[in-house]
């Protein structure tokens, strides 16, 4: 297996791991200075994923339409007309989709995407490109959950 793979499974393990651990209660508050909450960060991560590694690939989504309604780029909590996707619901896509990555690219990864990206000025045009940034991204969005953590637990 490549590596970029084993990487995939340890940081969605993180990922996962917090996840679990979160209060419900903690799930929706949107403190000062943070432009969402930790369910909109973890349905972030999932559709990031599923936009650039499903989408661009050609492969077509993997997720219910209502997760980009709640958690796709430039989506706010804030603007949320009915329930949002449960933590539950959220976990189990997560761990879905890791797997589902793994075995739908594990002998493409260098293959061209069918739609290339930018994204502020790094060109994506392989699978690996978009792996690649996802991890980068899953790992920013876990800095955001951390600190978002600490806050929301004091509150």
């Amino acid at each position: 297996m490549d590596k970029v793979f084993e990487q995939l499974q340890f940081f969605r393990g993180f990922t996962l791991n917090n996840l679990q651990k979160l209060k419900k209660e903690h799930a929706d508050i949107q403190p000062a200075g943070f432009n969402n909450t930790l369910r909109w960060n973890y349905g972030h991560i999932l559709t990031a994923y599923d936009g650039l590694m499903f989408q661009l690939s050609g492969k077509g989504s993997k997720l219910d339409p209502r997760f980009f309604e709640f958690f796709g780029g430039g989506t706010k909590p804030s603007e949320w007309k009915t329930e949002a996707p449960s933590l539950e619901e959220i976990a189990e896509e997560l761990e879905k989709h890791g797997k589902l990555i793994v075995e739908t690219f594990q002998n493409s990864l260098d293959e061209k995407l069918v739609q290339s990206k930018e994204i502020a000025g790094l060109k994506l045009e392989t699978v690996r490109d978009a792996l690649t940034f996802c991890l980068w991204h899953e790992g920013l969005h876990q800095g955001v959950i951390n600190g978002l953590t600490r806050v929301v637990t004091t509150i």
